[in-house]
Order: C-alpha cells, then sequence, then structure tokens
C-alpha cells in the first residue's frame, strides 16, 4: 500500500481543519439563526405582552382613582343640605360639613361651589408649596380665570331617568395640574326629575408627587411621572412620537412611558415606567449556545439529527402551542417540550407568564366586580345607593307583573335626624345610619327584595311577593326595632331615636289601578309612599302607615 507523503498528510489536515472550520461555523450561524429568528423575537415578544400588562395596571388604578372621586361628589352634590345652600348660601352649613379635615380624610385638595351662572359661591383648598413643602388656605381657584372655571362649570339641567351629566378627569392650571370631578347639585331625590340643578359642586386635588408615589406603591411598579409644563412644547424629540402613537414598546433604557391627557386632550404628564434590564438569556450569545457549539464540533456528524431532534422539533411545536393558545385564548393550557435546558426554560418563562396572566385575568375580574359592587352600593352604609334602587325598580315591577305578585314599597326616615347631626355631630350621625342600616338589612324578607338608601337619613326597602298584611306588620316592626335600640337623641321629642315609616303595596297583575296607566308607574308608587311618609310625619312621627295607590 502506498503511504502518505508528509505534504499529503499536511494537506489532509489542513483540509480537515478547513472543513472543520466551515462545519463550526456553519453551526454557530445555524444556532445564532435559530436563535435570532426563533427564540429571541418570541421571548422579546412575552417581555412586551409583560409591558403592556403592568401598563394596563397603571391605568386601572388611575381609572379607579377617577371613579372614587366621582363618586364622593355625587355623593356630596345629591343632597338637600347641599340644594338648600346653593339656593340660600350661609355659614351653617359650611361650618358643619366642609374644613381642612374634610379634605384630608376624603384626599382631596380643593371644594368649590359654583352658582348657575359659573360663578365661585364658595370655595375651599390647599395650595401646595414647592420649595417648603407646606400648604395654605387658598383664597382664589387654583387659577383665575374663565378657562378652569368653564372646565368645571356644568349648565343646569333636570335629569333624565335619574341621569345627569357629570365630568371628571385632568386640568392644567397656573401652579400644576388638578384632577377633579364635577356633578350638578339636586335635591337627596332628585326633585323627581322635575326640579333643574342650582349649581355646581367641584372637588379636586393635586397631581403632585405625592399622588404618583402613591399610585406606584399601589402598583409594585417603579412609576415615575414628569409635569409638562408648556404641554406638547416640553416633550423631547425621543418621546413626541406618543403624541400619535398611544401603544409603546420599551426604549433602549428599559422604560415603557406613554401621555396622560387632560379633557381637552393635551398631554400634562409624561408617565413612565422603569424595568430591570433583560437578563443574558435575552442576548444573541449565551452559555448555553457556546456549549453547544463545542458539542456539536465532538459530535459534528450526528449534528443534523442532534439539531433535528432538540431543536427543530421543539421549536416548531413551542411555536404550534403557542399559535394555538394565543388564537384561541385558552391561556390556562400550558407549553409541554422535552428538549435540552434553553428549550425547557424558555417554555418555563412562558408557562410563567401564562399563570401571569390567568392571575391578571382573575385580578381584572375582581377589581371590575368590586368597581361595580362601588357603582351600586352606598359607601357609608353598604346598603345599595339611589342609582341602584332605582334599576331594581324597574327590574321588580315587571317581574312581579310577570308573575302576578304582589309589589311593595317601603320608605323609611329616620326623625329630627338634622338635629341628631346639630347635637351630636356628624360623625355620631354617620354611626347611627350604619347602624339603622344594618338594622334595616335584617328585616329584608327572604323574597325578591332590596334594601336601600336613598338620601341623607332615607331608606327604603322594595319587595315583591309579600302580602300587604305581611308589608304593615313589617313596618310596624321596623319602628318597634329601632325604638327598642334605645339610641339617646336629646333633639327628639320621644328621647330616642325613632323611625317614621310610608308604604304602599298593590297587587302587580292585571287589572292595574288606573293610576298606573302612564309612562311612570313607579313615580305613582313613589308618591304614594312618600305621601303616607308625610302623613306619619305631619301626625307626629314614630309609627307606620300604608298609602292607597288609587288617590294618585
Amino acid at each position: 500500500m502506498r503511504r502518505l507523503t508528509f505534504q499529503q498528510g499536511y494537506l489532509l489536515r489542513t483540509r480537515a481543519i478547513w472543513l472543520g472550520c466551515a462545519a463550526f461555523a456553519f453551526l454557530l450561524a445555524a444556532q445564532l439563526g435559530v436563535r435570532y429568528y426563533f427564540n429571541l423575537p418570541v421571548m422579546l415578544q412575552l417581555v412586551t405582552v409583560a409591558d403592556s400588562k403592568d401598563r394596563l395596571r397603571v391605568e386601572k388604578v388611575l381609572s379607579h382613582r377617577l371613579a372614587v372621586y366621582e363618586s364622593r361628589v355625587a355623593d356630596n352634590a345629591l343632597w338637600n343640605d347641599a340644594f338648600e345652600f346653593v339656593t340660600q348660601p350661609n355659614d351653617t352649613f359650611i361650618k358643619s360639613n366642609f374644613d381642612r379635615r374634610t379634605l384630608i380624610d376624603n384626599d382631596l385638595d380643593g371644594v368649590i361651589f359654583l352658582d348657575t351662572q359659573g360663578k365661585v359661591i364658595w370655595q375651599y383648598g390647599l395650595h401646595f408649596d414647592h420649595e417648603t413643602r407646606a400648604d395654605s388656605q387658598l383664597t382664589e381657584p387654583p387659577i383665575i380665570g374663565a378657562q378652569l372655571l368653564q372646565a368645571f362649570y356644568i349648565e343646569p339641567q333636570r335629569p333624565a331617568q335619574g341621569l345627569f351629566e357629570t365630568r371628571t378627569g385632568y386640568v392644567r392650571a397656573s401652579e400644576g395640574a388638578l384632577v377633579y370631578s364635577a356633578s350638578p347639585i339636586f335635591p337627596t331625590n332628585l326633585g323627581d326629575d322635575e326640579l333643574k340643578s342650582r349649581g355646581t359642586l367641584v372637588m379636586w386635588a393635586w397631581l403632585d408627587d405625592q399622588y404618583f408615589q402613591s399610585l406606584a406603591e399601589q402598583t409594585k411598579l417603579d412609576v415615575t411621572a414628569r409635569y409638562l409644563v408648556q404641554g406638547e412644547e416640553s416633550l423631547e424629540s425621543s418621546w413626541r412620537h406618543l403624541l400619535v402613537q398611544s401603544e409603546g414598546l420599551r426604549n433602549a433604557d428599559d422604560q415603557l412611558a406613554w401621555l396622560l391627557k387632560d379633557i381637552n386632550g393635551e398631554p400634562v404628564y409624561l408617565l413612565s415606567i422603569q424595568f430591570e434590564p433583560l437578563g443574558p438569556e435575552y442576548q444573541l450569545f449565551s452559555q448555553a449556545i457556546l456549549v453547544g457549539v463545542i458539542a456539536a464540533l465532538l459530535l459534528i456528524v450526528g449534528l443534523a439529527l442532534v439539531v433535528k431532534v432538540w431543536l427543530v422539533n421543539p421549536l416548531t411545536a413551542i411555536g404550534r402551542q403557542m399559535d394555538d393558545i394565543t388564537e384561541f385564548g385558552t391561556y390556562e393550557d400550558r407549553l409541554s417540550v422535552r428538549s435540552y435546558g434553553e428549550l425547557e426554560q424558555l417554555a418555563s418563562q412562558f408557562n410563567l407568564l401564562l399563570d401571569e396572566v390567568c392571575r391578571q385575568q382573575d385580578l381584572a375580574r375582581k377589581k371590575h366586580a368590586k368597581l361595580h359592587l362601588a357603582s351600586i352600593s352606598d359607601g357609608l352604609t353598604g346598603l345599595a345607593n339611589r342609582r341602584y334602587l332605582d334599576q331594581f325598580m324597574d327590574e321588580s315591577w315587571e317581574k312581579a307583573k310577570a308573575q302576578r305578585a304582589t309589589y311593595s314599597l317601603i320608605l323609611i326616615d329616620i326623625d329630627f335626624f338634622k338635629k341628631y347631626n346639630d347635637n351630636y355631630g356628624h360623625a355620631a350621625g354617620d354611626r347611627v345610619l350604619s347602624q339603622v342600616a344594618q338594622l334595616l338589612q335584617s328585616f329584608q324578607p327572604n323574597l325578591e327584595a332590596l334594601t336601600a338608601r336613598y338620601g341623607g337619613e332615607e331608606f327604603s326597602m322594595v319587595i315583591v311577593g309579600a302580602s300587604r298584611e305581611a308589608v304593615a306588620t313589617l313596618c310596624s316592626s321596623l319602628c318597634a326595632a329601632v325604638r327598642e335600640q334605645k339610641i339617646a337623641h336629646l333633639g327628639s321629642s320621644f328621647g330616642h331615636l325613632t323611625v317614621s315609616v310610608g308604604a304602599v303595596s298593590l297587587f302587580a297583575g292585571e287589572p292595574l289601578p288606573e293610576s298606573l296607566g302612564g309612562p311612570n308607574p313607579l313615580r305613582t308608587i313613589f308618591k304614594a309612599a312618600d305621601s303616607a311618609l308625610y302623613q306619619v310625619k305631619n301626625s307626629g312621627r314614630n309609627n307606620y302607615k300604608m298609602g292607597v295607590i288609587d288617590e294618585y
């Protein structure tokens, strides 16, 4: 056999080395290409999804805060005392209800009463001094001029089926930005939709560092906010794309930013979330790749099979599973892959993100349920509020007619409650309201029924299916139960707290009384119960009376 010469051996070794280098370069390029075109886009897309959910969490907290301000101003604007105050301003109402402590307890910085022309009747507020970090009482609104008052002012209006215009949002003032809520002022019962509003109640708070610091603490995110003093002109060129692009990606500094706009659509604050830098697993080169390349050099012959079995097939399976999950929204499913560590880590990270998606969806559902409960509940007593009472009355009336059942409405009014507040203070009055509310709730029948607070000291109970005799007995029991509480009331002629009750009960099947043939039979029922209550109060209180529909 002919032996190889030195030169031939050297040439063969050189060719083998070049072939090995070419194979190494090919395998390296293939591995980097798979990571660049498959792994990293999927991983970065998951990061983008997680970033968007963090932003959504911040926006939900901001929306919830707006809803809280709207609820607070509504509670104070739908009030007989406030309605009387804007009609005939007096110091007694202000001293009894609004002071510095009121603002602190409600996370507010100011309250403004406007008349029907948009002029200030009375206001009280805190001015934030950015240098001394101290506050002081305002003698003028946070901005002087028609622009801010025009944003606050709501023209006189009549409610339509208990609904009316309110305003909530952000507005720019001379000293900074405000979050505010404005509502027209009506009597407690909305004047039966017949009276126009007599002014506007505005409650506002500064959008200062403390406001956004509490936002960061609540969301557990590194949220920062920069006030745009001159609006769009204050934005650097690197952020101006946010003027036309509401959804963005985190930038090279791992920041996700968007604009908080005022009621006119002008940017007021630049909000941003600072994220932790992405780890080395999100870089193109990683330790796993280098180990894989070295292993590939040692197992060059079996590389094609290894790539196919341990890389291509698992990636295809992951992509297919991801497509199914995203297309059908089955976020409770999890990736299942059997491959080398990096792909299993990718699947594990994706599964963790799916867990977070499911958790966030559950939190969103729970928050929505809480917001819904807050929108239909009275914040002080926990009973249903006037808005939900109107809805329930409509729905239960239709059910009573469909079932040919009795429909009953009971109105309960705490006797001499204003004197109770005057003698014992509003804090004691609030405790009594809560105590009476719990007592009334305990008497609610196990039927289609609802107990609600529809005014300051006024409660109501709607019942479907109870007989007139049972309703009369219930009214008597309510009066007796409140008396038996023996709650001291020096302002009452009885010496203790009592209630007056007016009720009406009727058969909702055909034929209905002629007085209920109009477009709004529930108003007639309400007037009948209210008239019965009025008669009880005129005849000495601490009693009940069953009203008659035929009188209306």
